[in-house]
């Protein structure tokens, strides 16, 4: 296909967004415009855009924050995984703009904030800026030297948010970093074991719902971490069968935030996940080398709730969400891992793999709700389990009975006080509705302390040093006063 800035055709628009009526402003001004020429396309769902997309292709995508099938990040990462070349600028509701800003950490080109007039001279040109700028780095991307960048140091440090990591040691999550080496169960595995086309590499750590191993996909020859389910669990008929249905749900879960599920399946009388394995460390090993800044904080958690929200929105509460369960990768993203409590939820409010009645999860991390037998727990407990952890990365302490405002145990600001306790309220309904709101009170405090712009939440580099084809370009924050529909 012929890139757009080297042939004379039109650009190719392809517009994602829930309420089409509403987008005529901003059609209008990109058919008209001289300087684009665009030739638009739209949709109002992703899978139809998806569609149009794998058969027409597109120059450029304009994509919504929310659609009827899709929410969030993950419609990012669709369009993305069906064209990794194409510039996508995300259209955000004034309200969203926070997680616009996640959303050029995500895949996203740029944003765009909806709502009054369209200055059409002023989007032509700036949209057109996107779409050169894109087409630049791509061309600079396929050159060698822009991969080598600069010589590496003797030892290189990790990157920020991820202090350096040990040597000799053994993970008991879902990825590679450093903790105690994990006790081998009874019924444990060996090295060169097989199991469903996978080989086993060695034991990664073990617990209550199962045992975790690295192993080696045969079929892509690929890391993989490889979860068996606890011999108990398995004397269940009942929870066999919830097993095969919804492990299904949760493998559908797609969100750069969240530990990919691979696979699942029953072997040998034994129930398994194949599940992404993330080589760095987890939150919890972070903490404990106190090297974590309210600041760094302040960047990270946002991802969390984003995260968050996206799986409730799909039935799915994590139940369980504490620091060891939150890993960061070598190139410093965080994701949530280990769904092996999350429960889906239903419209009828049904509880699925676990049992209303049974207490599960970890208890400094738990809501009161969910630490009392019989009484039902939904979403809310997960925003809880948040707020204690971003209590005690912000002050280095579980907040446990009657604690104080975090401001008053660390230096850090004292509007965070506000949203930590609202998050730690024992009345789910005094809590936020949605993790992404939480997100989005975070994001507030980090703008008016100077990070206004996207850039002031994007990624470190993942090594030291400059990459010397590394180029600037206007921030988002240039043109967020384009303000294009209602």
């Amino acid at each position: 296909m012929e890139p757009y800035l080297r042939s004379s055709r039109r650009l190719r628009v392809l517009l994602v967004e829930e309420d089409l009526p509403q987008a005529a402003p901003l059609v209008s001004a990109l058919a008209s415009s001289p300087r684009l020429g665009a030739e638009i396309t739209q949709f109002s769902r992703l899978a139809d855009a998806l569609s149009h997309l794998a058969t027409a292709g597109a120059d450029l995508a304009l994509l919504s924050l929310k659609l009827p099938d899709s929410v969030g990040l993950a419609s990012i990462t669709c369009v993305r995984g069906m064209a990794p070349r194409l510039p996508i600028v995300v259209l955000a509701r004034p309200e969203e703009e926070p997680l616009a800003i996640v959303a050029a950490q995500n895949g996203a080109q740029d944003y765009l904030v909806k709502g009054g007039p369209v200055d059409a001279s002023l989007l032509a040109s700036w949209l057109k800026h996107v779409v050169e700028r894109h087409h630049i780095l791509s061309i600079l991307q396929e050159s060698p030297a822009f991969h080598q960048g600069p010589p590496p140091a003797p030892r290189p440090p990790a990157p920020d948010p991820l202090p350096p990591a040990r040597k000799g040691a053994v993970s008991t999550h879902t990825h590679g970093g450093q903790s105690p080496a994990p006790s081998r169960p009874t019924d444990a595995l060996r090295a060169g074991d097989a199991l469903a086309g996978f080989t086993v590499e060695r034991l990664l750590g073990s617990g209550g719902m199962g045992t975790v191993y690295l192993a080696t996909q045969q079929s892509l020859d690929r890391k993989v971490a490889l979860k068996l389910l606890s011999d108990p669990f398995m004397q269940d008929p009942m929870f066999v069968k919830r097993f095969e249905r919804e492990a299904s749900a949760l493998a559908n879960l797609n969100h750069p935030n969240i530990v990919v599920i691979y696979d699942r399946g029953i072997h040998a009388g034994r129930c398994y996940f194949v599940m992404e394995y993330v080589d760095g460390m987890s939150l919890r090993e972070v903490l404990q080398q106190k090297t974590l800044t309210p600041e760094r904080t302040l960047k990270i958690v946002p991802y969390l709730c984003e995260a968050l929200d996206y799986a409730h929105a799909q039935g799915v509460v994590h139940r369980d969400i504490k620091p060891e369960n939150l890993l960061f990768t070598r190139a410093g993203q965080i994701k949530i891992s280990d769904f092996g409590l999350a429960r889906l939820t239903h419209p009828s409010g049904a509880s699925s793999i676990t049992y209303t009645g049974v207490i599960m999860g970890t208890k400094d991390y738990m809501a009161p709700e969910a630490r009392t037998p019989n009484k039902r727990s939904d979403h809310r407990a997960d925003i809880y389990s948040l707020g204690v952890v971003l209590y005690e990365m912000l002050t280095g302490e579980v907040p446990v009975g009657r604690f104080p405002n975090p401001s008053t145990r660390a230096a850090v600001d004292p509007r965070l006080d506000a949203i930590v306790m609202k998050a730690l309220d024992t009345d789910p309904d005094a809590r936020y509705p949605r993790a992404v709101e939480m997100g989005h009170d975070i994001l507030k405090v980090v703008r008016s302390d100077g990070g206004a712009s996207g850039r002031a939440m994007r990624a470190p580099p993942a090594q030291g040093g400059r990459n010397p084809f590394h180029v600037d370009f206007p921030s988002a924050s240039t043109f967020k006063a384009v303000r294009f529909y209602d």
